[in-house]
């Protein structure tokens, strides 16, 4: 079994390229806005993927003082940035893959957990998961564990602002993907509307507990595992998974 550390040298420079990219298509956007009524009006509505299809064949004149076609040779500079950048992220998604499946291959069989979320929760374990003694320690390290805020007759919890940020996100990605996928997930969402809760809260509640992981006995809670938390009532801390949507627009990338 691969060290969960090992993910690290991949994931960080993936965050970096996709926010470069994000960068990039946001300045040719902005870019054909100014451009000049030929070019605006041929690429107006185009999706990103077809824009970085179109503009590297843009062929510019030599004399970029027209700006025409200095705006051809800026688009065509920045879709090539694009491609450049997407097929950099290929490459680390592809080594990323490998080496969670090499790490815990189980965690990607959970409905709603891709590659890059599995090794952020794999960092944020680390290389000495036996410290992770219940769901509600994992809960606490990824910051989704509620903080008991009761004022007098009204009792309440927080949401909490510590723990690890990146997991927190992880988690939030992972409730998304199941809240629009899972069919026990959506069945019990419908179920928590119906009863008058609003989606955010009976999200946030939800018993999401897949039967292959539940089912599962190890002397040490595996990330898969603590995914699917018990709920509140019974560990005192909302499981990881009952609690991202909560927390999870509180922790979207920027």
């Amino acid at each position: 079994m691969g060290s969960p550390s090992r993910s690290g040298p991949c994931i960080w420079p993936r965050s970096g390229a996709i926010k470069a990219r994000t960068a990039c298509i946001n300045e040719l956007r902005s870019l054909l806005v100014t451009a000049p009524a030929e070019l605006r009006e041929r690429m107006a509505g185009t999706s990103a993927q077809a824009l970085a299809t179109a503009c590297p064949r843009l062929r510019p004149a030599a004399d970029l003082t027209d700006p025409l076609q200095g705006t051809k040779h800026a688009l065509r500079s920045l879709a090539r940035r694009y491609q450049a950048l997407t097929a950099e992220i290929e490459d680390l998604d592809a080594h990323l893959a490998a080496l969670v499946a090499q790490a815990r291959p189980e965690l990607l069989a959970v409905h709603g957990v891709g590659p890059e979320t599995a090794a952020l929760l794999l960092i944020t374990c680390g290389d000495n998961p036996d410290r992770l003694t219940s769901s509600a320690a994992f809960a606490a390290l990824c910051g989704v564990a509620p903080i008991p805020a009761s004022s007098g007759k009204t009792t309440r919890q927080r949401l909490s602002r510590g723990g690890d940020r990146q997991a927190n996100r992880a988690l939030y990605l992972i409730v998304l993907a199941r809240m629009a996928w899972c069919p026990r997930t959506r069945a019990y969402v419908t179920r928590c509307t119906a009863e008058g809760k609003s989606k955010k809260r009976s999200s946030a509640a939800s018993n999401a507990a897949s039967p292959e992981s539940s089912s599962k006995s190890s002397p040490v809670l595996t990330p898969q595992a603590m995914l699917f938390a018990s709920p509140l009532d019974k560990h005192r801390s909302i499981g990881a998974v009952h609690a991202a949507v909560s927390l999870g627009r509180r922790s979207r990338p920027a």
